[in-house]
């Protein structure tokens, strides 16, 4: 009998929603020194991204004439924050602040004065003390990508500004 194993795979998604999709390359074993592959392509969709607009503003440019990368992270952070007020309830926002444990971002174009600039978020990943948000900014007029970025968020009490635990009910709203 012949045990088909993974010997790839390719992680993808598609602007606009938050969609987990993996092409996977299985091998079977064939004649020795000989592997066949099946692709197959997996995919579920599951909360939509999170959208607010912005324009770039010329306090936004820097002496290259285009967006300074300080900005990007202006506007990663503040689509989060509009993501979480837009739907977390009152009690979880009074209760819950949120710090950065880590940004990455990838630049890929620059954006310019009198670009508007779409800012897609989504939550990935979120366990009772680490959120994984993603976030894609693209120039509104040709849905460009601008930029990717991946952040960590750890959620703190308000009171004690220590770490604190997210319900699993609150976790539920953003997470993938």
């Amino acid at each position: 009998m012949t045990i088909p194993r993974v010997v790839g795979y390719a992680p993808r998604r598609s602007p606009g929603i938050a969609r987990s999709e993996f092409k996977l390359r299985i091998g079977f074993g064939g004649k020795p020194g000989r592997l066949r592959r099946a692709f197959f392509r997996l995919s579920f969709d599951v909360h939509p991204a999170f959208e607010v607009t912005v324009a770039v503003q010329s306090g936004d440019i820097d002496e290259h004439n285009h967006v300074n990368n300080a900005v990007y992270l202006r506007w990663v952070q503040d689509a989060a924050t509009a993501h979480w007020r837009s739907l977390a309830s009152a009690e979880a926002q009074r209760a819950i602040g949120w710090v950065v444990l880590r940004h990455e971002i990838d630049y890929k174009i620059p954006a310019c004065l009198g670009d508007e600039i779409v800012l897609r978020t989504w939550v990935g990943v979120a366990s009772r003390l680490k959120f994984e948000r993603f976030t894609e900014v693209c120039r509104r007029m040709d849905n460009q990508l601008l930029a990717q970025a991946r952040t960590v968020w750890v959620p703190v009490d308000w009171e004690t500004g220590k770490p604190t635990r997210v319900s699993t009910e609150v976790r539920a709203r953003f997470s993938t």
